[in-house]
């Protein structure tokens, strides 16, 4: 049975919850962290202890240790690498500026059968352009990804480059040097899934400023970035495994599955990463409790309706909805 959602709790309570009432020498923290026994992940983010110090009683509230998965995630958008598209251009009002604090979040599985470039996101003005976007992309050249901020042509740029077979890189995220497709997806979930997060904080310049996280995890080593001061442009379109700015029967659509995609105009924390991780099973932002500056959350339920924030509902154009 749950714990109460308000009011007095005593660790003799939240030791019987979580079946440890005969562990000697109960505490707080030992609770908390998993030490008298591991924290079932299956409650929201908002109803369970987040193990870091410092800690609190009232992290328990509503905590159900025997609760199953708090996801609602039956379906996923099915992509066939060539036409199939989920976007929408020309929005009637601004949805953010290039210039904003930026996170993106999705569930992607690579099906392509061979090392591919793949776009998993792209923004843009009311007439996208290829040349003025934010690109969110797999780039097959170098086995890297990308986050990159452009106005119009030349050098005019801001990007952070993570190879993920790097030195430092391949053990977070498994894949080898030989590039991102169906046999070298890498550490996914049971499905086959990564969880992505791409990170912008506009106030940092440095390349500390721009994150990549693999299922909850930081990468800590890029091969490149550049930082350009840029004009802010306004965000009108948007495109969900292609490229906004191009005619979407082009080679570098997402071949594979999506689902659970988010936009903030803000810096997710690696406490949000974490929660919306939520240790491989994608789960809804309010159930992960992250849900501060959400522009939209696309779940992908068998539609591409935007559940939360200012977004429009997505056009999907050839792509199928599958059940797990």
């Amino acid at each position: 049975m749950a714990l109460q959602s308000s009011g007095q709790i005593k660790i003799s309570q939240i030791a019987t919850e979580l079946g440890a009432g005969g562990e000697p020498d109960l505490n707080l923290a030992g609770l908390s962290n998993g030490t008298f026994g591991a924290i079932n992940t299956a409650n929201a983010a908002t109803d369970r202890p987040d193990e870091e110090p410092p800690h609190a009683i009232s992290e328990f509230y509503s905590y159900d240790h025997s609760a199953s998965s708090v996801t609602d995630s039956d379906y996923y958008w099915l992509g066939d690498g060539v036409n199939d598209t989920l976007r929408f251009t020309n929005h009637s009002s601004t949805l953010f500026g290039s210039n904003d604090d930026f996170s993106y979040s999705g569930w992607f599985r690579v099906d392509e059968t061979s090392n591919q470039q793949q776009w998993l996101g792209s923004f843009s003005e009311a007439s996208p352009s290829g040349s003025t976007q934010i690109f969110v992309m797999y780039d097959a050249t170098s086995n890297r990804m990308m986050l990159r901020f452009r106005k119009g042509g030349g050098g005019n740029f801001h990007q952070r480059f993570w190879s993920i077979s790097s030195t430092n890189n391949t053990s977070i995220t498994g894949v080898n040097s030989n590039g991102w497709y169906s046999t070298n997806r890498g550490n996914v979930n049971s499905e086959g899934f990564v969880h992505l997060v791409f990170t912008r904080d506009n106030s940092n310049t440095a390349s500390s400023g721009m994150n990549l996280y693999w299922n909850g995890t930081k990468l800590p080593e890029s091969i490149q970035f550049n930082s350009r001061s840029l004009a802010t442009y306004n965000i009108q379109s948007v495109a969900i495994g292609d490229a906004v700015g191009a005619s979407p029967n082009n080679a570098n659509v997402f071949k594979g599955g999506i689902d659970q995609v988010s936009v903030y105009n803000k810096t997710l924390t690696q406490a949000e990463v974490t929660a919306l991780y939520n240790s491989g099973t994608p789960m809804t932002c309010s159930d992960a409790g992250v849900t501060t500056n959400l522009l939209a959350e696309y779940r992908l339920e068998n539609n591409t309706t935007n559940t939360s924030g200012t977004f429009p509902s997505l056009t999907n154009s050839g792509g199928t909805f599958t059940s797990y």
